[in-house]
């Protein structure tokens, strides 16, 4: 199970740590040891680092160029 923000929210967390930092805290909570809940976000980003620090496994996404 993954929690991605979506739309503007995945680019705000993508450049605002504190945000990001909302968002691992949020899979943190769900996450169980049997049931991990990765954060799905954007590598090399603020997504990536606030996973990294709370501790939450993190999957990288695609990204959409128009």
């Amino acid at each position: 199970m993954q929690i991605k923000p979506h739309g503007a929210i995945y680019g705000q967390t993508s450049r605002d740590l504190s945000l990001s930092r909302a968002v691992a805290g949020v899979c943190k909570s769900f996450s169980t040891s049997d049931h991990p809940v990765a954060f799905m976000g954007l590598a090399g980003t603020m997504h990536q680092q606030a996973a990294e620090e709370a501790g939450v496994p993190f999957i990288a996404g695609m990204l959409f160029v128009f």
